[in-house]
């Protein structure tokens, strides 16, 4: 292979990154313009941002709700029968509160509209705060009303089963 071959193929190497440079540059350009004018056709229409608007309304409530339903299920396997209605009682208040908030906000949305998030209840301090706090709260009192869970070691040793690291041959 001689020198100017060499050369030459260092040139195509060079103006193949260049213009591959190039092309990631346009195509990024060509995206965003493309996500400008596709979102400004979006805000056009009013069902967009209705939509999105009641979403975010709504989020908060879906999120605790899905929290407390998956609380709600593993709160059936709990063996101390007091602990689990008062999980039980703890939980029917919050799903009836935030039925309620979702409720109201939507109602309060429908008549109003308003964009700021303060006059809505279900971002209010206290349904936020609240709910986090009584989900950790009926957290700490099942994992104390539950017998402690045995470590796999403990358990191991008391079936007698023997764990070994075979040595490495050199």
């Amino acid at each position: 292979m001689n020198n100017e071959d060499k050369v030459g193929r260092y040139i195509r190497l060079f103006g193949n990154i260049f213009f591959s440079f190039i092309c990631l540059l346009l195509t990024l350009v060509v995206i965003f313009f493309l996500i400008k004018y596709v979102f400004g056709f979006l805000d056009s229409f009013s069902f967009t941002e209705v939509f999105f608007r009641s979403v975010m309304i709504l989020a908060p409530g879906i999120f605790f709700l899905a929290v407390v339903t998956y609380y709600w299920k593993r709160t059936r396997k709990i063996t101390s029968t007091i602990t689990k209605y008062i999980s039980f009682i703890i939980f029917a208040v919050m799903l009836a509160a935030w039925v309620y908030a979702m409720g109201s906000d939507m109602i309060i949305f429908s008549k109003h509209g308003y964009d700021d998030i303060k006059r809505y209840f279900s971002f209010s301090l206290t349904m936020l705060a609240g709910s986090v706090g009584l989900i950790f709260f009926v957290g700490m009192l099942q994992a104390l009303a539950e017998p402690e869970e045995v470590d796999w070691l403990e358990a191991a040793e008391k079936k007698e089963i023997k764990f070994t690291i075979p040595e490495l041959k050199k």
